[in-house]
């Protein structure tokens, strides 16, 4: 019997009292449901039930153990209902069988997920089939030469992962138990990963080592469409581009100036909005928060620039600063060595540059990632007043 099995043993103990009317209300002798609790209690390296007396009592550890397994039993509930099959649901998901479909929800395809879950492939498949078999839904179906979750896949994600975050702080109370890992899938621009990144990822391995941070640096409008499918768990993006959906924590602005060669503008005098466009405009691309920020400055100002070149990579953006092909509006702190020696001037504007609006972006269900994450990542911000 599994760990994850044993401690509804434990629940059914505590619920009835003692371990012969556990063991009545389970259909087990006596004798199995005691040594299934003797070996959980083993397990987690603490007494869950005050040792040497006739009838069932909670430890405060106990007590702990107990409200989280609820938590558990209730999310399993929650998923047989959603899956269609609580009438035919005889036996609980194993751990194994929710994190497998989670990991699966997460990457799309079964190769990924295995390698991610360090198991066969072969192996994610039965573990997936048997969770079919076990809810009596169907939760993955194929389409074309790809496997995709059905809506009623999709829909029990949420008390699955429910029920694997309440397990995995059943495993942090296991006395002399490192810290159970936690992976964190985290959606970063490119911005985000040239500057503070690194200064924030030094504090958490500070601060919460059992936190993991695995980044995926992209725009952030397909950054947004990841969230929203479930593909990650956090991301750093500018506030406009935050799903309306999802929860968004502020973290603090990050101010933007204008920039050129010294020939292709005058850095000496103040410029007007129909001054900058009058050059060519090096854009970030079409997925970039910055470029809303543009748009809506140049629209206010009813002023069309004369062409623009565009490009996903802030260096290569700065290459073609450099080269003198327009101006652009980029992070400053990106370019300090440049505008020290010459390179590039900082241009002086009638409306200041805009400034952009972080946040910590979460998925459904991550909720409890923002309370560990954010307080850090807005002391790691170095924009902050």
């Amino acid at each position: 019997m599994s760990t994850f099995h044993k401690l509804s043993l434990l629940i059914s103990l505590a619920e009835n009292g003692s371990v012969r009317r556990a063991a009545k209300a389970r259909g087990l002798s006596a004798s199995v449901v005691a040594g299934h609790v003797a070996e959980f209690e083993e397990w987690l390296g603490e007494h869950c039930l005050v040792p040497e007396r006739r009838y069932a009592r909670l430890t405060p550890i106990g007590e702990q153990v107990l409200g989280l397994g609820r938590q558990i039993e209730a999310a399993q509930h929650e998923l047989a209902r959603m899956a269609g099959g609580a009438g035919q649901c005889t036996r609980a998901p194993s751990l194994a069988q929710l994190r497998t479909l989670q990991a699966f929800a997460r990457h799309q395809t079964l190769t990924r997920a295995s390698e991610r879950l360090n198991i066969t492939q072969a192996a994610a498949t039965r573990r997936l089939q048997a969770l079919q078999a076990q809810l009596g839904a169907v939760l993955l179906v194929t389409e074309g030469r790809l496997l995709r979750l059905t809506p009623t896949g999709t829909a029990i994600l949420r008390p699955a992962e429910a029920a694997l975050a309440c397990w995995s702080r059943i495993e942090a109370l296991r006395r002399g138990a490192r810290p159970a890992s936690l992976l964190v899938e985290v959606g970063l621009t490119e911005l985000t990963a040239l500057t503070w990144f690194p200064a924030l990822i030094a504090e958490i391995r500070r601060s919460l080592p059992q936190l993991s941070l695995h980044p995926d640096v992209d725009h952030g409008t397909p950054l947004a469409r990841r969230l929203l499918a479930n593909q990650l768990d956090a991301a750093i993006l500018p506030r406009r581009m935050a799903p309306p959906a999802l929860i968004s924590l502020p973290l603090g602005s990050v101010p933007f100036a204008w920039l050129a060669r010294p020939d292709v503008l005058p850095s000496g005098c103040i410029l007007s909005v129909a001054e900058l466009a009058s050059v060519p405009l090096l854009v970030q691309g079409r997925g970039s928060g910055i470029n809303r920020e543009l748009e809506a400055l140049f629209a206010g100002q009813q002023v069309q620039p004369v062409r623009s070149f565009a490009s996903n990579h802030l260096s290569a953006l700065g290459g073609f600063l450099e080269a003198g092909l327009g101006a652009a509006c980029l992070p400053r702190s990106l370019f300090v060595n440049q505008l020290l020696d010459g390179r590039l001037v900082e241009l002086t504007t009638d409306i200041p540059a805009p400034s952009v609006e972080y946040c910590l972006v979460l998925r459904h269900g991550a909720s409890h990632l923002g309370e560990l994450i954010a307080p850090i990542a807005r002391a790691a911000f170095p924009w902050s007043d």
